[in-house]
């Protein structure tokens, strides 16, 4: 992302010890410099006057000074996509993956929301703003499950919005007075009239071989106000990744399936399916299937041309719960036999995006997690009334989440920010008698040994599997010191975020085997192009 004063880059990348954060680049400089107090960071946005960056991270709306200093927390944001800072202090900004856009003072306060998700349209997220040049209106882009992305312009004033074109990803307004997009790789610019909010003329390349996050919708666009044009090169950003099985030292002992789109991959509890989501961008959906791993061969359980995703298996191994946005905006709930058998019986659906983290071992609750203004854990009961209740969470800097039950239903594994930082934690179910730190340096996304007896987690490097000795017969538990099995490259770990629907590994019931969601080949570096004065042949 190009400042707007156009003299220096910011942009999320790895560093040498694998850990994602914000780094700095002067256009004078031979080199970039990672910003401290950054980590885990994505998507940075720029101040109006170029020295504020905006960044979503850890679950939060952050911003921090550009000469450097401590990152300041404006709001909640558990799973951002995208902000713009216009020059009265106002940020707008995406803070789910699949919801409206909310705006909050960049001073810090309570966001409100500026956009409405059209039920009629099935839109199901708006995300990618920028402010328009009399820091009113803004434009972004609108995702539904009935056909293309489109760019829209909204308003800080009143709910009204215009279409401006469909394309599959977002759009950046030159204060030349053109809208830049990419189409096929190529970036377009064609004159946008900011005031009429009208086209004139026909687009016209200028420039090929944009990144383009397609999932995302999401080309790696900037421009400055005196003409410098960023750009991430690199073409179409879709990794097939690969089902990879994983000995305890992660040595590669086996696969699952041709190399896929792949994500939330979770086995049945008796080890002989997988379920996995699995995408087609194609039709801009995820679709779940069931793998049989005794006997070989796949089989699709759901069939919507929209977002199914996030499979979490029965006790019995029988069926499979997951989420979707078939109905538009929000995600819910729906059950199905995993043999395909019937149809897609309704659980929850609510006004909040549901997406599930596991079913306890007696069969009574679904844990799931509500996109909301704050992350919490909550329990959905399989039978009565079926009214779900707020297990964990809900507190301001708490926010709990990937919740998982140990094989016998008295323990839950979870991480929460608590400490300024996601941590794992176990407490028991149902009582919550107490609350006991399992990481120590850093961690999400546990998974428990079928016995109790061990605790897998991610840690703070990206890839890195972690391991913990637990002893919970008695009345305290006994928790181990944490030890690195391996490390490897998570397909989906670079994208995590609180809140996240991808889940990138799962656990043998015996501990001894991994099956991992890894890239499917190696990581490479795409370079961030500049053209200066980049309008100067259109203007002639």
């Amino acid at each position: 992302m190009i400042s707007p004063d156009g003299t220096r880059l910011v942009f999320a990348a790895q560093g040498p010890d694998g850990r994602q954060s914000l780094w700095l680049r002067s256009l004078q400089a031979a080199s970039s410099q990672p910003l401290p107090g950054t980590e885990v960071a994505a998507y940075p946005f720029w101040s109006p006057d170029s020295r504020f960056i905006g960044f979503f991270t850890e679950g939060r709306l952050k911003k921090i000074e550009a000469a450097g200093g401590p990152p300041q927390v404006i709001c909640d944001a558990l799973d951002g996509r995208g902000g713009s800072w216009n020059r009265e202090g106002t940020i707008i900004f995406a803070p789910l993956f699949n919801g409206p856009l909310y705006q909050v003072s960049s001073g810090g306060g309570t966001p409100v929301q500026v956009t409405e998700l059209n039920p009629s349209e099935q839109e199901n997220s708006h995300r990618w703003p920028q402010f328009l040049p009399d820091g009113r209106h803004f434009i972004y882009v609108s995702r539904s499950v009935r056909g293309s992305p489109a760019i829209y312009v909204g308003s800080l004033d009143r709910k009204e919005k215009k279409l401006l074109m469909r394309n599959h990803s977002n759009a950046v307004y030159a204060s030349a007075g053109y809208l830049l997009f990419v189409r096929e790789n190529t970036l377009m610019a064609q004159v946008l009239d900011s005031k009429k909010l009208s086209f004139s003329g026909d687009a016209v390349p200028v420039g090929q071989g944009v990144l383009v996050n397609e999932p995302y919708s999401r080309a790696v666009l900037s421009v400055s106000d005196n003409g410098i044009l960023a750009y991430g090169g690199g073409g179409n950003a879709i990794e097939p990744s690969r089902l990879l099985w994983l000995d305890r030292s992660g040595k590669e002992i086996g696969t699952v399936g041709e190399p896929d789109a792949y994500s939330n991959p979770r086995l049945s509890p008796d080890g002989t399916k997988l379920a996995v989501a699995v995408g087609d961008f194609s039709r801009g959906a995820t679709d779940i299937w069931i793998f049989d791993l005794v006997h070989g061969g796949k089989t699709r359980l759901t069939f919507e041309p929209v977002l199914n995703y996030q499979p979490v298996w029965s006790p019995d191994s029988g069926q499979v719960i997951f989420a979707s946005n078939r109905k538009g905006g929000f995600s819910q709930l729906y059950r199905k036999a995993a043999n395909g058998e019937g149809g897609d019986e309704p659980l929850l659906d609510s006004n909040t995006t549901d997406r599930p983290d596991d079913w306890s071992p007696d069969g009574r609750f679904i844990m799931y997690e509500p996109n909301m203004s704050l992350a919490s854990l909550w329990l959905l009961p399989l039978s009565g009334e079926r009214k779900p209740a707020v297990f964990l969470g809900g507190e301001a800097g708490t926010l709990p989440g990937d919740g998982a039950f140990s094989r016998d239903g008295k323990w839950l594994a979870f991480a929460e920010y608590s400490t300024g930082k996601r941590e794992v934690y176990i407490t028991p179910f149902p009582g919550r008698t107490g609350k006991w730190q399992v990481s120590t340096g850093g961690g999400h996304y546990p998974r428990w040994r079928r016995d109790g007896r061990e605790l897998f987690f991610l840690g703070p490097e990206n890839g890195t599997v972690m391991s913990v000795d637990l002893d919970t017969t008695g009345a305290v538990p006994h928790i181990g010191t944490p030890k690195t099995l391996f490390s490897v490259r998570l397909a989906t770990l670079v994208q995590k975020r609180i809140g996240s629907t991808i889940d990138p590994f799962d656990v043998a019931a015996d501990g001894k085997r991994f099956l991992v969601n890894s890239l499917d080949r190696p990581e490479t570096v795409e370079p961030i192009n500049l053209i200066l004065n980049w309008d100067a042949e259109l203007k002639k």
